[in-house]
């Protein structure tokens, strides 16, 4: 039941944060906000929902107590997956490549979906642990950070990444005060890979992933609604 409400409250909070953030930015400036933040959940959907799933799979009290191993496997494969990452943001940086992203929003892009993963990745341990009032604490801590963070960052300074930067410190700075540490050999992390993905239990996973993208898309469509066609033909700023 708890968790359920949890859901139910996160779904309604992101909503209300895209609907504020649209609303702040503007069209234009909301439609890099959007890309940016598809490009993020791109991100998080392909380099890091293994994990989540693995986490739910392999990860409980038990085998904390008794298979330490299998946290720390799955710590490593997440450092290496954002250093990855960052590699490859620095490298499309370097290189001149022109994209319909500056610089800086697609490196805030690249770190929202980092820390994107590793706050689906910490309330999944918390989930494999059945701590409910854990995980529902969780959800509460990002939303409250989120609506701050994120909208405040729309409204205060109008810039699309400056908002996405509300986005990954909203949800950066719960997990890291949650995860707890354990010690232990890595195993190897294909193994975890391989068996998470035929596992039947994980398959809804990809669409539970990708639902956070509906809350911008659709509270563009709301806001498209709300503003005068004049004002968006005009040329005006």
């Amino acid at each position: 039941m708890i968790v359920g409400i949890a859901f139910a409250l996160n779904a309604l909070a992101n909503f209300m944060v895209g609907l504020l953030v649209a609303k702040f930015l503007g069209p234009t400036e909301f439609g890099r906000f959007a890309i940016a933040f598809a490009v993020a959940v791109i991100i998080n959907s392909a380099g890091f929902d293994w994990i989540r799933i693995s986490a739910v799979r392999f990860y409980s009290e038990r085998a904390r107590l008794e298979r330490p191993e299998v946290r720390a496997t799955l710590d490593d494969c997440v450092a290496t997956l954002a250093f990855l990452v960052s590699l490859v943001v620095l490298a499309i940086t370097l290189s001149g490549v022109r994209l319909p992203l500056s610089p800086g929003l697609l490196a805030m892009a690249a770190a929202t979906g980092v820390a994107s993963g590793l706050y689906d990745y910490s309330t999944a341990l918390a989930r494999a642990r059945f701590l409910d009032k854990t995980y529902t604490g969780i959800i509460i801590v990002r939303n409250l950070l989120g609506l701050v963070l994120t909208v405040g960052g729309a409204w205060w300074f109008g810039s699309p990444a400056l908002a996405l930067a509300g986005v990954t410190l909203s949800v950066w700075t719960v997990p890291a005060r949650m995860t707890s540490t354990d010690s232990g050999t890595p195993i190897a992390p294909w193994i975890l890979l391989r068996t998470s993905s035929h596992d039947l239990t994980g398959a809804p996973s990809m669409a539970t992933m990708l639902s956070p993208t509906v809350n911008p898309a659709v509270a563009a469509g709301l806001f498209a609604t709300t503003v005068p066609t004049t004002a968006c033909t005009s040329g005006t700023p």
